[in-house]
């Protein structure tokens, strides 16, 4: 054996993957070849031992020297070869593939070789497949081809019994390394420029979360263009002077950028990097990946696009000498063990390269075999290769984040954008239309159909209906308290008629309500409405001064409040009454005869909405948008049936304690008021003591029950609204009671409570907020209110029946929000702006994603914090967390508030990075043994212990293992200053310096941290912090200085 010679950039990489352990079998090249006919097998071991003496790299060996990769060339006698004849005679399809893909699973030795593999699997008489498997350090795609070639040649020869015909190969793989080290030097600049500033990260949607280290296991699926269509696209490209591979790069960019709303994209493309006519013929790791970064205006028109692509692709192509392994180190990409660096799609272009003269095997029928199993080294390899008889564009996805229903999907969607770009070149990318008339039929109408007619009712026609049915049934409870049907009725009439005759309410009067919960709560609200008033719920909690502007501003007309509220009502010119003093004065009006029909037509209530973006905003809901919601909700959840009394304890100016206060009524159940805090109030509501059967509370409220001892519960149905549903919360409920129903209820406050429903028990993941309810669109778009695709994330928008009026006195804000629908024939003209994001599932349920200001950017990845907080809230004795997302000067982090007694930061750290990329594996944790409510029962991020962090440059070491730590770190990197919190990319190491580190650190502390770990833990103080924890070692604590 010679002495070794240096690697290209790329084999050192594969070299560095395969001495980690990460690449596993994902960097095999697999052939398999089906021959038909009389074929004979003995000569297949001859044929390959040419080859191999032919070709320098299937002779190559890899090892370490000293700190540095070398490769080394045997002689043709020092290799063991041998081709495996297997004998699976009779076996069947399924079989013969699983017994390919067990085959294809073998592992290379790349310091032992042989490097290539051989199998030939005989299935009966005149069929055969053949098996060729190398390690991508001595091959890529173009090799494959020689292979097959020379294979088809010389097979020929020796079968007629002639001599190799091939000539001796006077340059190898070896000598092509050699001369082009320093061919690249001069477009290191270009590339350099190209990537400065921040790189975007494409954000395709994953249908599982991306595992926190990388996997390679492939699926595969694929589109057909035909001749006519090939000759269509290629006359296009003709006119405009870019060739065919030009156009379908354009048309998948428009893709993409429909898929993300991204218009900076970076796309790898393969190039076989054989210019120099001597390695044409040549087996071995040739090809470099261009990366092929597109910014464009979602505006410019497909001309426009294909004019810039064209430029990219160009220019990429003139520098393509620079290789692509050098430029990651060159630019300190952070490495995230989960992804490829830099780009997650890789697009190849070729033109047919076979003769198929060549493949003529006497009468033997020669023809690939497509495995079932294909490894993805990317998320996604888009192979488009070009025939005669049109283009076939193969898709290869990694199966642990993809369905395959999505990729096909995504075929079918290119092959639309393609011909839509095509027909109207001139129009803007942002408007090319690439959805099907039967999708955009499935997403507006038939997942839409919701539409049933509502009676001629309204909420006292419906309860007076009750009281004559129910007179001397229990309506109102509240401790040893209980009102019939008959006196809740009675007593309502009377505040309507006192309203009405003391107070000279008119139509349409604002009626604000300042109680806490109390049984009165419900004759007044009654009485308001047969009234003909609108009620508004006052949060009780909300600063004085704050209250008398809203009151002001809003028209309210009248304020009943308890007696400790609006006690100097002297800065307000509306009149306040309280409870206590007016109730002898209304209930002499106890008999009094209500006709207000004519009266609701009008808002039933105005309940104000959070004031995180501003000032709240008081929505008005109308009779008939209440109406719809309160009879769907009695037929979804209880089949119009009594038998499920409630407890009321949320707070009354939540519009979700609007299906509490109406729903019992309207079918004759009883409501308990319990005056406790919360989460006693909670708990006595899960008793089995107190026979309570339905609740309708919040995540939060969820939360609290872990810290009751309660081990049943009588709570037979559990409606969640207000916020995000996990599936943490679905258990805690389901362990008191493994048959309760539970439905997660989605509405913003302007639709009226609820408009879209889950029913958990269908087996949907937490996610899953289902299907819209009666008389209710939903269509999920982009900013540019564009229909968004089945699987593709957007706004959700919402239409019906369930829209309120508006916000009242807010006409810019109204008109804002309340948009016109942007398809022709709508069933409603007007829908409302969310700002959550959601996406529509083939079976017409729809996935919540969170909202789109809690989508942030850390290191270039956009990500959903609600992600993050659902692996929290899996680590044991964490309850609740909320993460967020701070900043010191540029650079941004992530803190995480975990609810929990007490909580090891070390532990909960290494339990998030095993399930979570690093990026989104917050730095810094807070126990709290209870996260604050608002009101509504939702968190309140505002009340969170705020997080301080001074500014700093340099953190000094801790303790004698950091100590330790960064002495290895300036010694293999050769710098003299390092934060023990920086990372190791950023300074300055690339992946052989990490092997290097590594080595160094088995050597000080032993094989306590493997190579992987480093990568994942790259900073000096993750990597002492898991020393610790895998090691045991003990620690001496230093005075820590800090250089600012």
């Amino acid at each position: 054996m010679n002495t070794g010679y240096r690697l290209s950039d790329l084999q050192r990489r594969l070299w560095i993957l395969w001495q980690l352990g990460e690449e596993d079998i994902s960097y095999n090249s697999n052939s398999a070849v089906e021959f038909s006919g009389f074929f004979k097998v003995e000569l297949v071991q001859r044929v390959f031992d040419t080859i191999i003496e032919r070709h320098e790299t299937l002779r190559t060996i890899f090892a370490n020297v000293g700190d540095s990769p070398l490769q080394f060339v045997r002689k043709p006698e020092e290799i063991i070869f041998k081709v495996n004849y297997l004998d699976h005679t009779g076996i069947t399809e399924d079989l013969l593939h699983l017994e390919i893909e067990k085959n294809f699973s073998s592992k290379f030795d790349l310091e032992n070789g042989p490097l290539i593999k051989v199998d030939v699997l005989t299935i009966d008489s005149e069929r055969f497949i053949m098996l060729v498997a190398l390690h991508h350090i001595i091959s890529d795609g173009w090799s494959i081809q020689n292979l097959a070639r020379e294979f088809s040649i010389l097979y020929n020869n020796y079968a007629k019994q002639l001599e190799n015909p091939l000539l001796p190969l006077d340059f190898q793989f070896k000598d092509f390394v050699h001369a082009g080290t320093d061919l690249f030097v001069l477009n290191k600049n270009f590339w350099e420029n190209k990537f400065a500033g921040e790189i975007p990260l494409l954000q395709l949607t994953l249908d599982r979360p991306r595992p926190s280290i990388k996997t390679y296991r492939g699926g595969r699926t694929f589109l057909n263009l035909s001749a006519q269509e090939k000759d269509y696209i290629r006359s296009f490209a003709g006119d405009n002077k870019v060739s065919l591979f030009v156009v379908l790069l354009s048309s998948l960019k428009v893709l993409l950028y429909r898929y993300t709303g991204q218009n900076d994209q970076i796309i790898g493309v393969p190039i076989a990097n054989r210019s120099d006519e001597r390695v044409e013929s040549l087996i071995g790791c040739f090809v470099n990946t261009l990366l092929l970064r597109t910014c464009f205006d979602p505006q410019d028109n497909f001309y426009a696009l294909t004019d810039i692509v064209n430029v990219n692709l160009l220019e990429a192509y003139d520098k393509c000498d620079y290789p692509f392994d050098k430029l990651i180190d060159d630019l300190k990409v952070d490495r995230d063990p989960s992804r490829s660096p830099l780009f997650d799609i890789s697009v190849n272009f070729q033109e047919s390269m076979i003769d198929n003269n060549d493949f003529e095997i006497g009468e033997v029928k020669m023809q690939g075999f497509e495995t079932r199993h294909p490894l993805s080294k990317f998320d996604i390899e888009i192979d488009m290769v070009e025939f005669d008889q049109g283009i076939r564009i193969n898709f290869t996805y990694n199966v642990d984040l993809f369905d395959e229903w999505r990729i096909t999907k995504m075929t079918q969607d290119l092959r639309s954008i393609i011909f839509s770009a095509i027909d109207q070149p001139y129009l803007p990318v942002n408007e090319i239309d690439y959805i099907s008339q039967s999708e955009q039929e499935m997403l507006l109408v038939k997942f839409n159909k919701t539409q049933v007619s509502l009676p001629q009712d309204n909420v006292v026609s419906l309860f007076e209906r009750i009281v004559n049915q129910k007179n001397s049934s229990p309506a109102i409870k509240c401790q040893s308290e209980t009102w019939t049907y008959k006196y809740l009725n009675d007593l309502s009439n009377a505040v309507a008629g006192y309203l009405l005759s003391r107070q000279s309410l008119l139509p349409g009067d604002k009626v604000a309500v300042c109680m806490r919960n109390d049984p009165w709560l419900f004759p007044l609200y009654l009485g308001i409405l047969k009234a003909g008033g609108c009620f508004v719920p006052l949060n009780i909690n909300y600063p004085q001064p704050e209250l008398n502007k809203l009151i002001q501003q809003d028209g309210i007309a009248l304020i009943i409040a308890d007696g400790d509220f609006f006690e100097d009502a002297r800065e307000i010119s509306v009149p306040v009454k309280h409870l206590k003093k007016i109730k002898s004065e209304i209930l002499q009006y106890v008999s009094f005869k209500i006709e207000s029909e004519k009266f609701f037509n009008g808002a039933a209530y105005m309940i104000y909405t959070s004031g995180s973006t501003g000032a709240p905003k008081g929505v008005e809901v109308s009779h008939k948008s209440l109406i719809n919601y309160l009879t769907w909700a009695n037929t979804h959840y209880y089949n119009n049936k009594s038998g499920y009394p409630t407890s009321l304890f949320t707070s009354l100016s939540s519009d979700l304690t609007i299906t509490t206060l109406f729903s019992p009524l309207l079918r004759g159940d009883w409501i308990y008021v319990d005056h406790d805090f919360v989460d006693k109030a909670l708990s006595n509501a899960f008793s089995p003591a107190n026979e309570i059967k339905t609740l309708k509370i919040t995540p939060s409220h969820i939360n609290l029950l872990s810290g009751f001892n309660h081990v049943k519960t009588s709570v037979e149905i559990i409606i969640i609204g207000g916020e995000e549903l996990l599936d943490s919360h679905i258990k805690i409920l389901k362990n008191l009671n493994p048959d309760m129903k539970i439905y997660n209820e989605y509405g913003p406050t302007e639709c009226t409570v609820g408009c879209i429903v889950e029913d958990i028990n269908n087996g949907h993941t937490a996610k899953s907020i289902g299907k819209p309810i009666q008389n209710t669109c939903i269509y999920i778009l982009d900013d540019n209110l564009n229909l968004q695709s089945l699987g593709i994330p957007g706004e959700i928008y919402i239409a019906g029946e369930g829209l309120a009026d508006g916000y009242y006195n807010r006409p810019e804000l109204t008109k804002k929000s309340f948009i016109p629908v942007p398809f022709e024939n709508p069933p409603y003209p007007l829908m409302y702006r969310t700002g959550d994001v959601g996406l529509w599932k083939p079976d017409g349920y729809i996935e919540y994603l969170g909202r789109k200001d809690n989508q942030i950017k850390i290191k270039g990845y956009r990500i959903e914090l609600g992600e993050i907080e659902t692996v929290l809230e899996n680590f044991q004795g964490v309850s609740k967390a909320i993460v967020t997302c701070q900043y010191i000067s540029d650079k941004s982090f992530l803190v995480a508030y975990v609810q929990a007694v007490t909580v090891n930061n070390q532990s909960i750290k290494q339990y998030a990075l095993e399930r979570l990329p690093e990026y989104m594996v917050p730095e810094y944790y807070i126990a709290i043994k209870e996260l604050p409510l608002a009101t509504s029962g939702k968190i309140d991020k505002s009340k969170l212990p705020q997080f301080f962090m001074e500014e700093k440059l340099n953190i000094s070491p801790a303790n004698t293992m950091e100590e330790k730590l960064l002495s290895i770190w300036f010694k293999v990197l050769g710098v003299s200053e390092i934060s023990v919190e920086e990372s190791f990319f950023e300074a300055g190491g690339n992946s052989i310096s990490i092997l290097k580190i590594h080595k160094e650190i088995v050597n000080e502390f032993g094989p306590c941290l493997s190579v992987i770990d480093l990568f994942k833990f790259n900073s000096i103080r993750r990597q002492s912090d898991l020393l610790k924890e895998k090691s045991g070692f003990s620690d001496l604590v230093l005075s820590q200085s800090v250089d600012v």
